[in-house]
């Protein structure tokens, strides 16, 4: 739909001067002829059982190269914040893949649109895949702006980035390699994951893999930590002193972890976490000091309005792990 109907100020006359292109069929049809106003209409329903936190936009075809598209959506997001009451600094706007958006709106932030597979019928739009994929980074990118920058470990294969060597099942959790090559899965942190407040990396498996499967931890674009499976269905990495040749790991600028499958075998996941729970040190007769059973979490944990908490900057009260209740003092 052409970006003019979502302007308060246009949308009649776009209307009447193409009452039968297909972008105003559709706004007669679903937005009872007015798509700015039913999005006003909903939001203000939505406000009165939660908070908005953001706006996402996607641009469409219909405007596809025009220079004066920034500024019309710049204007459409003024007005969105004018007349539903919110300010800029508190509700950004996320916008698929268009990079003069936040030279215009400086509260505007890109979701990259690379790699997201097209429908192979035209250059516009995406396949359903493609369509997953974007939305998970949009998800991402709000996530990390709205500062809840814990990372979250989903098995989508929409998450996984995958090389051409391997497939992942998504119902099984299983990445299999095929016989052409060695399968690698990946998930990348754009804006670099921040693991510091924990102390070890949990990988579960359902089944022992293959001896020489492997993972390894990105510190930005180095190689920080590479562990090999050798027969174990539980890899636990300690991510405050794991290293790989001269380089150390440093926890708190994770740019990506990647699993490696030797061709022809597979990886079968059970879980993927970071702990601080002791059950886990890799080396249980070393001394790390004292922890307190509050500190003993499994991620994600939650506050009872449902936001995602972050263990270094708790404060007392109860939050949700796993769903039970923990209370912290």
């Amino acid at each position: 739909m052409r970006i003019e109907m979502f302007d308060k100020d246009k949308y009649q006359q776009k209307l009447q001067q193409n009452p039968n292109e297909w972008w105003a069929i559709l706004a007669k049809n679903h937005y009872g002829g007015n798509p700015y106003g039913r999005i006003i209409e909903m939001a203000k329903k939505a406000q009165q059982v939660g908070v908005i936190k953001g706006i996402l936009l996607h641009q469409g075809c219909s405007n596809n190269g025009d220079p004066n598209w920034p500024g019309m959506v710049k204007k459409i997001y003024n007005d969105m914040l004018t007349d539903l009451n919110l300010g800029a600094d508190s509700v950004p706007l996320f916008v698929g893949e268009v990079e003069r958006i936040p030279s215009v709106i400086p509260t505007g932030h890109v979701v990259s649109a690379k790699d997201c597979p097209g429908n192979n019928a035209d250059p516009w739009h995406f396949s359903a895949y493609g369509y997953r994929k974007l939305g998970a980074r949009y998800a991402g990118e709000a996530l990390y702006t709205l500062e809840q920058h814990l990372p979250y470990f989903s098995f989508h294969n929409y998450m996984f980035t995958l090389n051409k060597h391997c497939t992942f099942d998504n119902a099984s959790r299983t990445l299999t390699a095929k016989t052409t090559g060695v399968g690698s899965a990946y998930w990348e942190y754009p804006h670099l994951a921040d693991w510091s407040a924990f102390k070890y990396l949990v990988i579960k498996l359902k089944e022992p893999a293959d001896p020489a499967a492997e993972v390894w931890i990105y510190k930005k674009n180095s190689i920080g930590c590479r562990e090999i499976f050798n027969d174990r269905e539980t890899i636990v990495i300690d991510i405050h002193h794991a290293k790989y040749s001269a380089t150390e790991l440093d926890p708190s600028l994770i740019s990506k972890m990647l699993f490696r499958c030797p061709k022809g075998t597979k990886i079968v996941f059970d879980d993927i976490f970071l702990s601080n729970d002791e059950q886990y040190n890799p080396n249980p007769t070393a001394i790390n000091g004292v922890e307190t059973d509050e500190n003993a979490f499994r991620a994600p944990l939650y506050s009872l309005d449902g936001r995602l908490a972050e263990p270094a900057k708790m404060k007392a009260g109860v939050y949700i792990n796993n769903g039970k209740k923990i209370l912290v003092k």
